[in-house]
């Protein structure tokens, strides 16, 4: 019995909130992303894979080994699960999991832009989970090349945050331009 696709929606809603909740039986949560990795629509499967990197479990093995299963099942759409992946890169505070994906799918060039894009110019100084976001992308793009972007990195020579202001120095003084 299906109307429209609604018990394969249904399917998916249900599978996404048990890999959300860092509180359910990890059985069911890897049976939520196995479901997901084998899904084949990357639309679906990789923005719901990606909301497992969104919290850390009391049990580091068993973190990280959901964690892997994740990045494999988004590894496994290819180039399709690349926008879906910068897209949560652009919203989300946890962002190490993510780039190691993107590093995965994308080449230097690709995941630079992300990064860079995903660098918050506001005044995030009331908000500690936006500065360490770009505390950590600064830290990222220390080993990258970034012609033409230095001006805007100076903007992070004057953040309030100490940490920020080092590594924009260092990035900057890695720079040639």
């Amino acid at each position: 019995f299906r109307r429209g696709g609604g018990r394969d929606e249904k399917r998916i809603a249900k599978n996404t909130g048990v890999i959300k909740n860092s509180k359910a039986i990890k059985e069911d949560r890897q049976a939520a992303i196995d479901y997901f990795c084998d899904l084949g629509d990357a639309g679906a499967a990789v923005p719901a894979l990606l909301q497992r990197f969104e919290y850390s479990l009391e049990h580091g093995i068993n973190d990280t080994r959901e964690k892997e299963s994740c990045m494999e099942g988004i590894l496994s759409y290819g180039h399709d699960a690349l926008p879906l992946v910068r897209e949560h890169l652009l919203v989300t505070n946890r962002i190490a999991w993510p780039i190691k994906v993107l590093k995965a799918l994308g080449d230097e060039a690709q995941v630079t832009d992300v990064l860079k894009s995903a660098l918050d110019f506001g005044d995030v100084a009331f908000d500690q989970a936006r500065v360490d976001k770009n505390y950590d992308i600064l830290c990222y793009l220390v080993e990258m090349k970034l012609p033409g972007f230095a001006g805007k990195l100076g903007h992070f020579l004057n953040d309030p945050d100490e940490r920020v202001r080092f590594a924009a120095t260092e990035v900057l003084i890695e720079q040639t331009d």
